[in-house]
């Protein structure tokens, strides 16, 4: 069994005591002895600790490897989304918060013929004013003789 006791210094002692059955001149008798054993509580503290830090550091590791694939995860959704937008034949378009283009696909370059660096950061109701889209509307129309047919 192990003890603690404070000392006068109000140090923690830590005790064990061990009970062993003996034979003494004849007679079974028990011998309890009593071993400090403060040193070898700290040094299982220590030990204890670093476990304990093992433990944090196992856990660090396995959130390091799960963000990793989270990561990995994301960037192959991204390359994925990517490639469906790149290769859509329908225009996308993205913008950021306050409305301008930050993102065109080919098939908006490829209808309308902008170049990507005339409409990045413009506004998107700028470039797709009613004014403008009537006239490449016509534009379309004529190039594809659809307005011959309409006349």
């Amino acid at each position: 069994m192990e003890f603690e006791f404070i000392d006068a210094n109000g140090n923690s002692v830590f005790v064990e005591s061990i009970t062993t059955k003996i034979d003494f001149e004849g007679e079974e008798c028990i011998l309890e002895s009593f071993v400090e054993i403060t040193d070898r509580k700290k040094i299982e503290a220590v030990k204890e600790e670093v476990r304990e830090q093992k433990v944090d550091n196992d856990s660090l590791r396995i959130q390091l490897e799960q963000n990793r694939i989270i990561q990995r995860r994301l960037q192959n959704s991204q390359s994925y989304s990517e490639g469906i937008i790149e290769s859509s034949l329908d225009m996308i378009f993205t913008t950021d918060t306050e409305g301008r283009i930050n993102k065109i696909n080919p098939a908006v370059k490829h209808e309308f013929q902008y170049k990507k660096t005339d409409v990045i950061q413009q506004p998107f109701g700028l470039l797709l004013s009613e004014q403008r889209l009537e006239k490449e509307i016509i534009e379309k129309c004529i190039s594809t003789r659809l307005l011959a047919k309409m006349v």
